[in-house]
């Protein structure tokens, strides 16, 4: 297995890289060679940047593939569940899942994709004391903190497609969204259920069948829903490509902090590994460098950080969303991404003067995702007065940019 892992570590590295000079347009592509030296491969121009990086991508799926089989395989008495004392535990952070269809349609982000689609969920579970009167409590709010759980028991109700279940030409295809959410109230044991908008279904007083539906099931990582977006959740830490960082995010959740706190705490950890991830594989391609302060330092999914992109200006950082979980914890994102670029990026903490941070936003993209932005100021801006040039460097070549 350790073999397995560092070829699949090597490959991924590799993958990045081809990704990223691939966007810039370079016309050359570093990889890791068997002696993990790094190698440059000479291309006639963007076309061939891009076969070789397709060649990455397919020797990276088939080394993933044999990874995912081999991990099923050799390791599944590894598989995570929420443990009995986890669900039966008092406290005053109400513990949240979704519980997703095992079936063909989900079996990307049941692999690691990090992308749930709303037509994969069958359930929300919310456990903890609550007052069921209370309506913010029938519906799990935008940003929630939820463990993603496959349920144990194959879908056996297939979707179907067009009006006579078939792929017709021409026939829209369409998805039905709907399920329910559950509240189990732990000191009584009481279970209300929801419909996905919040009204009330039924009530019981035994919550053994919702408990064996989330004891039974494979909890595969840890993210953030979305009531609102075709995406219901977002999987930020994935058991299957971050083993380690899975362990270290369930015991800071089983420590039983306030749900703000623990979400925050969460939220850090996850920040801070992916970024220094992503610092890792742009070292490897000299980035930044002294013909090159300019580049993209997080790009989003494919840093596994959906919705949050990071562009190094000179000595700016400028943080962009464009997925609401972004908004809701700006102030987090700034201080974790201010911290490790300031007291552990190899060479802007050796900067005499801290990095300007700038937070940017997609309004149209946020707006699909559910959240609206406050209305700004009708008072304009003279860019022209007002914005300060920032002087960057690509290639040896300076630009001002604003």
């Amino acid at each position: 297995m350790a073999r397995i892992d560092r070829i699949m570590t090597i490959a991924f590295a590799a993958l990045q890289v081809a990704s990223i000079n691939s966007r810039r347009g370079i016309l050359y592509i570093s990889a890791f060679t068997n002696n993990h030296n790094v190698a440059s491969f000479q291309g006639l121009g963007r076309t061939s940047t891009h076969d070789v990086s397709r060649r990455l991508l397919h020797k990276s799926t088939v080394l993933q593939t044999s990874h995912l089989n081999s991990l099923a395989n050799e390791n599944a008495e590894d598989i995570s569940t929420p443990e009995t004392d986890e669900l039966n535990s008092h406290s005053s952070y109400m513990k949240k899942y979704v519980v997703i269809r095992k079936n063909r349609q989900s079996m990307a982000f049941r692999n690691g994709s990090p992308l749930v689609f709303s037509g994969s969920v069958q359930s929300t579970v919310q456990y903890g004391d609550s007052n069921p009167d209370d309506v913010k409590n029938h519906k799990l709010e935008m940003g929630s903190l939820v463990g993603i759980v496959v349920d144990h028991e194959n879908d056996t109700d297939p979707k179907k497609r067009g009006s006579s279940g078939r792929r017709g030409k021409g026939k829209k295809q369409t998805t039905e969204v709907k399920y329910n959410q559950y509240l189990v109230d732990q000191s009584t044991k009481v279970v209300n259920a929801y419909t996905m908008d919040g009204d009330f279904v039924s009530k019981e007083d035994d919550a053994q069948k919702i408990h064996k539906k989330i004891s039974n099931g494979r909890l595969i990582g840890y993210g953030f829903f979305n009531p609102i977006s075709m995406y219901r959740a977002f999987i930020f830490c994935h058991q299957t490509s971050h083993p380690e960082l899975f362990k270290s995010v369930k015991a800071t959740i089983n420590e039983k902090h306030g749900e703000r706190e623990t979400t925050e705490k969460v939220l850090e950890l996850v920040l801070r590994s992916k970024i220094k991830d992503a610092i890792r594989a742009r070292m490897i391609q000299n980035l930044p460098s002294s013909d090159t302060d300019s580049y993209r330092l997080v790009n989003g999914e494919g840093d596994g950080l959906s919705g949050l992109v990071v562009d190094m200006l000179g000595d700016v950082a400028v943080i962009m969303a464009s997925a609401a979980w972004c908004e809701l914890y700006k102030d987090t994102i700034t201080r974790v991404i201010t911290d490790v670029l300031h007291n552990e990026h190899p060479l802007y903490s050796k900067f005499d003067e801290p990095l300007g941070i700038v937070w940017r936003n997609t309004p149209l993209r946020l707006k699909q995702d559910g959240y609206i932005l406050e209305e700004t100021s009708s008072e304009s801006i003279d860019v022209e007065k007002e914005a300060t040039p920032v002087i960057i460097t690509e290639n040896g070549i300076k630009y001002k940019t604003y």
